[in-house]
C-alpha cells in the first residue's frame, strides 16, 4: 500500500515538473547595463542657496536595460591619492535618481 502511495507522488511530480517548464528570469544573460546620458556632479545647495562645503550631489538620467539593476553604489577617491582613499557608498535604491556624497574637495575627488 505504501509503495502504491510513492508510486502516485513521484507521477504527480512529474506532473507537475512537465506543466510548469523552465522560467527565465528578467535578465537570462545578464545583459549589460549602461548610462545613456552621463552622470553629472552638482554642488550642494543650503536653504539659503550657498554651497555646502564638501558636498557633492551625483545625479544620473535615462540607463539602458535598467530591468536589470538591483541597486547602485557609487566609488570615489581623491585625485592625489587614489589607492589610500577609495570609499564606497551604501546600496542606492535603483529608483532612486541621484546621491549625496561628503568629499574633501580640497584634493579633488573623481567618482567611478
Amino acid at each position: 500500500m505504501a509503495a502504491a502511495g510513492v508510486a502516485a507522488a513521484s507521477a504527480l511530480l512529474v506532473l507537475l515538473l512537465a506543466a510548469v517548464g523552465p522560467a527565465n528570469g528578467g535578465c537570462p544573460f545578464q545583459n549589460p547595463f549602461w548610462f545613456v546620458e552621463k552622470p553629472i556632479v552638482v554642488p550642494v545647495r543650503d536653504a539659503a542657496g550657498e554651497m555646502v562645503p564638501n558636498r557633492i550631489r551625483l545625479m544620473w538620467g535615462r540607463m539602458e536595460n535598467f530591468k536589470c539593476v538591483d541597486y547602485f553604489q557609487v566609488e570615489y577617491f581623491q585625485r592625489r591619492n587614489p589607492m589610500g582613499t577609495v570609499q564606497m557608498t551604501p546600496r542606492i535604491n535603483r529608483h532612486k535618481r541621484s546621491v549625496e556624497i561628503e568629499v574633501d574637495t580640497s584634493y579633488g575627488a573623481l567618482i567611478k
